[in-house]
């Protein structure tokens, strides 16, 4: 209560103020504090603090809760502050603001309800914007990451709520990619979504060869007695062509071993007598640069230590060119090596001889003195053949 100066009686104090006696007058509650928590109080002789996560202006007669979207971290607040971006508070007399949780954000102050990220776009916990999912990237909706395509997808634009699986005769070995490749030639898979290369296969009659695609014919290492028609008679691009076909006798330039090159063809080397149906021997491989050891046609390829590739030794040197199952290679101009003697193919390049083995039966240097490069050489056939790409 008060005592008025010119009155000689006293007075109950209004709500939101209080005296202490003896006074003249009433005081307003300082901020931060309130005559009570819920009613009116009338002559208060002091205020009371309010605690946390309530608030009171200066004369206040009640603490108030903190409203939604905003906390009261300490008592004795004069006003409530509002939950920063990226933060919300749905209930009142808080003290705290939480963060938004994965997949939710908040871009402005005073949030009580966190928005949620659309699909394609996302964000970790305390956001205060989503994030758009870049190409070959995806995100549900409400996701707190963007998530990489898997092997096998793929996605060509940003913003995507999933990635799209790679069609048949396609596939993808790669993550958080925006494309998937093409089975090599004749290939195809058996699913969508395939997650590599050896998902895709042949089809049958077809077999695979060492850079994937489907050929008519394709063995690794040496190969003997094959009949011609295993080749293929189709003409079409699984089929081999035949590009190059001289007796032994006949000189051989580089120009006829490259058999008008290609990047990436596939080759067949092979030996036959005149007049037979059957292959005596024949080998095949790739001249592609993604290959281990290609094939070495070009002079620029030359290379006297045979390399092995597909199961066979191959050798070329600006004279010679041939092939072998073992590394071991007696090049005196021309391989007269006689250890497995059968797997043997050498052709002369360098001179106007010709020649010069077919397996066991070679030139004057072997043994059996058989000379390949003169009359009896007219009796065997030099083939080379082609898968181009």
């Amino acid at each position: 209560k008060y005592r008025s100066p010119t009155l000689a009686e006293c007075f109950t104090c209004d709500s939101g103020k209080y005296s202490v006696s003896p006074a003249s007058t009433c005081t307003d509650c300082p901020g931060g504090t309130a005559n009570d928590y819920e009613r009116n109080f009338l002559g208060a002789s002091s205020c009371v603090d309010c605690t946390a996560g309530y608030f009171a202006a200066t004369g206040s007669s009640v603490c108030g809760r903190c409203t939604e979207g905003t906390y009261g971290p300490e008592s004795r607040n004069p006003t409530c502050l509002n939950c920063e971006k990226g933060h919300f508070q749905s209930s009142t007399g808080s003290t705290v603001c939480s963060q938004c949780a994965e997949g939710k954000f908040s871009s402005t102050t005073g949030t009580s309800v966190c928005g949620t990220c659309a699909s394609g776009t996302a964000a970790s916990t305390g956001s205060t914007i989503c994030s758009t999912c870049q190409a070959g990237y995806f995100a549900p909706t409400q996701s707190g990451s963007c998530q990489k395509c898997a092997a096998g997808k793929y996605s060509t634009t940003e913003k995507v709520a999933e990635c799209t699986s790679c069609n048949i005769s396609e596939y993808q070995h790669i993550e958080a990619t925006t494309f998937c490749y093409t089975c090599p030639v004749g290939s195809i898979t058996e699913a969508t979504g395939s997650p590599s290369v050896q998902s895709c296969l042949c089809p049958s009659g077809l077999t695979q060869a060492i850079d994937g695609r489907c050929v008519d014919y394709w063995q690794s290492g040496v190969q003997y007695d094959v009949p011609f028609s295993a080749l293929g008679t189709s003409g079409g691009s699984t089929a081999w062509t035949l590009c190059y076909d001289s007796t032994y006798s006949t000189a051989m330039t580089s120009t006829n071993l490259e058999c008008t090159f290609t990047a990436g063809s596939l080759y067949l080397f092979a030996a036959a007598r005149v007049g037979w149906s059957n292959i005596t021997l024949l080998a095949m491989g790739s001249t592609s640069s993604l290959q281990t050891n290609p094939i070495p046609l070009s002079a620029s390829a030359a290379q006297a230590t045979p390399l092995l590739h597909n199961g066979v030794y191959w050798y070329r040197t600006s004279d010679a060119f041939g092939f072998a199952m073992n590394d071991t290679v007696d090049l005196q101009t021309q391989d007269i090596a006689q250890t497995e003697c059968k797997s043997r193919l050498g052709w002369d390049i360098g001179t106007s001889s010709g020649g010069f083995r077919a397996g066991c039966t070679c030139g004057f240097q072997c043994s059996d003195l058989q000379d390949l490069t003169g009359t009896p050489g007219s009796s065997w056939r030099k083939l080379i053949y082609k898968v181009d790409p």
